[in-house]
């Protein structure tokens, strides 16, 4: 046991009668220092919250207006177009017309139409 600590003990309850340190100061009602520090930590904590939704709010708000662009950015729909050689689907901007019909490629165009038999 350390000698001389009960003395540090002793000098620093002497103003309670149960032996503890008081958190309060003289003229002030117990716990009130303790509810000051709850108080401004709750305070704390809820500008916290606040600030965090703020930004969290503006930062969906620029999501948002991502997916809207991407939308406008995205490419026309094409009609699709059967050979009349193979019956492949086609885009008609990479197929080939003619006179026989809507062809998949140059030589299909080529070969001509297939007979339907």
């Amino acid at each position: 046991m350390i000698s001389g600590s009960g003395e540090v003990f002793r000098t620093l309850a002497a103003n309670d009668a149960c032996g503890y340190t008081s958190l309060h100061e003289p003229g002030q009602r117990p716990g009130a220092r303790i509810q000051e520090v709850f108080m401004s930590k709750l305070l704390l904590f809820l500008l916290a919250l606040v600030a965090i939704y703020l930004v969290r709010k503006s930062l969906k708000g620029e999501r948002r207006a991502e997916p809207v662009e991407a939308v406008s950015r995205r490419p026309q729909v094409e009609t699709m177009s059967a050979c009349a050689h193979c019956g492949v689907l086609v885009p008609q901007s990479e197929g080939v017309r003619s006179l026989q019909g809507f062809f998949c490629c140059a030589e299909h165009q080529a070969l001509g139409p297939r007979d339907p038999a």
